[in-house]
């Protein structure tokens, strides 16, 4: 079966403790992560988190921007360049894997995609 997946979160580089909070959305469940910095592989936590956490990510990976997809950049704004963190999104389609680094400061990022970056700033927040 071909891998499928949607991961989006948050890091920062100049901080003490837990600086990635990532998650994954995987066969309709959601992940959290399981480590406190930003090193690849990313790595998730076996079990899933409840379902109503699930119901409070869904809505960003399914509104993920056509913008994203049809641009070949990867990266938007100048990511954790002045310690205001970064949004990293990895969507993973058929085992075909894209990832985008995003400045979290969304005023510094095109304006097609602020509400979305917004939205998942917001899902962050909430889980």
């Amino acid at each position: 079966m071909p891998e499928n997946s949607f991961v989006f979160g948050s890091y920062h580089s100049l901080c003490y403790d837990d600086c990635a909070i990532l998650y994954k959305i995987e066969a309709q469940q959601l992940f959290s992560d399981n480590t406190n910095y930003f090193t690849s592989p990313l790595t998730f936590f076996a079990t899933p988190m409840a379902n109503d956490k699930y119901l409070i990510a869904k809505p960003i990976q399914d509104s993920f921007p056509v913008y994203l997809t049809s641009h070949t950049d990867s990266s938007y704004g100048c990511p954790d360049c002045h310690d205001q963190g970064m949004i990293y999104i990895e969507k993973t389609v058929n085992a075909v894997k894209r990832k985008w680094i995003i400045d979290a400061e969304v005023s510094a990022i095109p304006a097609e995609i602020r509400p979305y970056i917004q939205q998942v700033l917001n899902v962050i927040e909430q889980l």
